[in-house]
């Protein structure tokens, strides 16, 4: 049995957004690997959302929607 990393960018949080949203992008982080590596910028701060105590306790909804705000913050300082 092996040890999956999986590899976490900016551009790749934003193809998942666009095609399957952002339960999608929160997939990402939580199932399936026994570690991440991420991209500074976009992808640690939607690990910091998705992982962080107080963002937990809030609950789901406000975590997807402050991912949701900070990748469309993303892609406005993208153009």
């Amino acid at each position: 049995m092996g040890f999956h990393r999986r590899h976490i960018t900016n551009s790749l949080i934003i193809e998942v957004y666009k095609s399957e949203g952002v339960s999608s992008v929160t997939r990402l982080f939580t199932s399936g690997a026994d570690a991440l590596i991420l991209e500074n910028g976009l992808a640690a701060e939607v690990r910091d959302i998705i992982f962080d105590d107080e963002w937990v306790l809030m609950g789901f909804h406000y975590q997807n929607k402050e991912i949701t705000k900070r990748i469309k913050m993303y892609l406005d300082s993208d153009i």
